[in-house]
């Protein structure tokens, strides 16, 4: 063979092999962030549209709650720091001072405004359906200053045109301890509550800030363009300031495909009775600040009752007054748009007796360690799943005990069940959680290699990959806040689920954040929020939103009270989870038109919010620290990124 070419063969063979080692790394990189384009498949939910509330139910739910609130409550809470006026070199006769303020900024009524603070964006945007925030911090300068809030008639292309939408809240400060618990601490001034009026018209004490939102409802059938009006304060017939500030209208809906956002987690003063608690005000809210998923824990099986068939199989007993109430609850749940996924919790952090309480409480005598005590676990499943699909709930999604690997001895019974499951209910989705590294690959094995109480070590780990135990499909749903790229991989690889959650407890930007893009970095299907507190009304139990405490007007279920008000931290709950619901719109429209390039800016952007995560500071905003104050608005920048992207991709042919 002539040498000239041996070597163009040679050359060849190169080029293959480096070709081949490029693609699959490659496949990798975007096997590791998101799946190529051409082996894509649409999920369930694809390209369906986001839940729009009714904005006119949750004003009237608002105003009667805030009534209820200052009637009953608001005396107790009226305690107020007594803060001394610092000089400004302000215009005396102004008699306030304004600041447009980002929706996120956390302040706090000593603070004088005169300093330096993240200013707000008097233009946003917002796609059919949405809504945006305008947040505006007012300090008085006088004592006892009436200060109502309105906006002037819309305007579109210079025309006027019908008002939008449009609810005022006020963030209303209250004395709060810094650390929750029994033990000492200190009290910090906190936001707490929005609060509706019929006016928009507040008190303020001297020398006292607070934080005023206008918000605003798009419709549905909204005619997209640039809105324009002016957010203006008034001390009766006098104006005190104004400030322009428009909106864009955007010719599409946000899509929320398979992805859902939803409340994890129990105020024990609230919620004891688990989903039984979880009634209609608190569901209205929960949906008006975009969550399409419920969550709770199961009381020791007395929420669905269950009894056995002539045959001695467990099933559903319909004919118990329990089931009417619980069936109640799951119509709720659908009328609000959170028909489509309910995750049900069985045992809380690692305490398996509260899985086994469940068992016991459906009538289940046999030990869960036996064969036919797991047999009626799957029995068990089945019931639930059975009446499940007949009479239309959402799909539940059962998390058997959480933490579980705090306990192996009991995660290898819940293992070595699952056979039981699948010949049984091989639909019913089971869920574990991984709060660990690794946990992922345990939970999806034989079960074989956990022996004792101890987490898994590393040992542990590395021995199971040693002795080549393959993967088994056990949990279709692992759900995560540790945001492990191996388990998101290993889940695509068996074909299930990984999920992301998260807290809400603070009024950050880092909280919209980390609702969504920060599971994004995963693909994470759903987030989870830990978004209520073990507190009272005099603790730090204020979150995403608080029933009142019981009294005359209440309800007399223990485990409800009265109505409903919305967290100030809602506004960040919100525009986060609207932030997946962009990231979700583009991603449809660029598998719609097969767009290469827009699929590539996917894949980049989970490493540039992985990036951000490892900076929080650089997200933008403010984390309420004194003396930290961080500049730039990444986060803002990377939504209106994906905007624009989705804008071009709106008029490109369809070739999916």
């Amino acid at each position: 063979m002539p040498l000239r070419l041996v070597s163009l063969l040679v050359v060849v063979g190169l080029a293959l092999a480096l070709s081949y080692t490029v693609i699959h790394k490659a496949q990798g990189f975007r096997f590791s962030t998101i799946p190529s384009l051409q082996e894509f498949q649409p999920p369930t939910f694809w390209g369906r549209n986001a839940f729009v509330p009714d904005w006119q139910a949750g004003e009237q739910n608002d105003l009667r709650a805030t009534r209820h609130f200052f009637d009953s409550w608001a005396g107790q809470l009226s305690e107020r720091p007594q803060v001394e006026h610092v000089g400004q070199s302000v215009n005396p006769n102004a008699r306030v001072i304004v600041r447009s303020i980002p929706h996120w900024l956390e302040v706090r009524p000593f603070r004088d405004l005169s300093g330096e603070m993240p200013e707000g964006n008097p233009q946003k945007f917002a796609a059919l359906g949405e809504s945006e925030a305008y947040a505006f911090a007012i300090r008085s300068l006088d004592a006892n200053l009436d200060i109502t809030a309105q906006l002037e008639p819309w305007r579109k292309d210079g025309n006027a045109v019908a008002p939008l939408n449009v609810s005022f809240r006020l963030m209303l400060p209250y004395l709060a301890r810094s650390k929750s618990g029994k033990r000492d601490t200190t009290q910090i001034v906190k936001p707490m509550v929005l609060v509706a009026s019929d006016e928009n018209s507040w008190l303020f004490p001297k020398s006292y800030t607070m934080v005023i939102v206008a918000d605003v409802h798009i419709s549905v059938g909204q005619e997209p363009g640039l809105y324009a009006t002016k957010f203006v304060l008034r001390n009766r017939d006098r104006e005190l300031f104004s400030l322009p500030i428009r909106l864009e209208v955007l010719p599409f809906e946000l899509q929320v495909n398979d992805f859902h956002a939803g409340a994890f987690g129990t105020a024990y003063d609230l919620w004891q009775g688990g989903f039984t608690g979880y009634y209609p005000e608190m569901i209205e809210i929960d949906s008006r600040y975009g969550f399409n998923i419920a969550g709770g824990f199961f009381n020791k099986g007395n929420e669905i009752p269950f009894t056995f068939n002539p045959n001695g199989r467990l099933i559903v007993d319909r004919a118990n007054p329990k089931f009417k109430k619980f069936d109640q609850t799951m119509r709720n749940l659908k009328k609000f748009g959170m028909g489509d996924v309910l995750f049900w919790n069985w045992g809380g952090s690692g305490k398996y007796q509260q899985f086994l309480n469940v068992l016991k409480g459906a009538g289940i005598t046999a030990p869960f360690d036996t064969a036919e005590g797991r047999q009626k676990f799957a029995e068990l499943l089945q019931a639930i799943k059975a009446v499940e699909r007949v009479r239309n709930w959402p799909e539940i999604v059962i998390n058997p005990f959480d933490e579980a690997l705090k306990d192996q001895d009991a995660t290898r019974a819940v293992v070595s069940a699952i056979p039981h499951v699948k010949a049984e209910s091989p639909d019913t989705r089971l869920y574990m959680t991984e709060w660990r590294p690794n946990y992922t690959r345990h939970y999806q094995s034989s079960g074989k290699h956990l022996a004792g109480k101890h987490r898994p070590r590393e040992a542990e780990y590395l021995k199971l990959r040693m002795s080549g135990e393959q993967p088994v499909f056990n949990f279709a749903v692992i759900g995560s806040n540790v945001l492990s790229e191996a388990s998101r991989q290993l889940q695509d690889q068996l074909g299930g689920e990984y999920w992301n959650y998260t807290g809400a407890w603070s009024i950050t930007d880092t909280t919209q954040f980390g609702l969504g893009f920060r599971p994004w970095i995963t693909r994470s299907e759903t987030v989870l929020i830990w978004a209520n507190y073990k507190g009272d009304l005099f603790n730090e139990g204020w979150t995403v939103h608080h029933a009142l405490p019981f009294d005359k007007h209440g309800r007399k279920n223990r485990n409800t009270r009265g109505p409903v008000l919305a967290g100030a931290q809602a506004y960040a709950v919100r525009e986060g989870i609207d932030d997946r619901k962009y990231i979700e719109t583009l991603r449809y429209h660029a598998w719609r038109t097969g767009s290469e390039t827009d699929w590539g800016f996917l894949a980049s952007l989970s490493k540039r919010a992985r990036q951000i995560l490892e900076n929080p500071e650089s997200v933008g905003g403010v984390d309420n620290i004194p003396g930290r104050l961080v500049k730039g608005a990444n986060l803002l920048s990377m939504r209106a990124e994906i905007k624009n992207r989705i804008l071009t991709l709106l008029d490109q042919p369809t070739v999916h």
